[in-house]
């Protein structure tokens, strides 16, 4: 995405106990904030006893409520 310089904030830390294969999706995610990003895509890792929590958001336009309800 050279074209399209955004800057990625991490907050937070977390070990994951998986494959990384698992993590594909995460991927994904990433490159979608990317393209929709004016210029930060936020990343925050929370650590829970069962689980690990991974938000991604990023500054862009959004998505309409009524399309986010789909």
């Amino acid at each position: 995405h050279a074209e399209h310089p955004i800057e990625v904030r991490i907050d937070g830390s977390a070990d994951f106990p998986g494959d990384r294969q698992d993590l594909e999706m995460l991927g994904n995610l990433l490159d979608n904030a990317w393209q929709w990003a004016r210029g930060t895509i936020y990343v925050n890792l929370a650590r829970h006893p069962d689980a690990v929590e991974i938000r991604i958001d990023d500054d862009g336009p959004g998505m309409p409520a009524n399309v986010m309800a789909q």
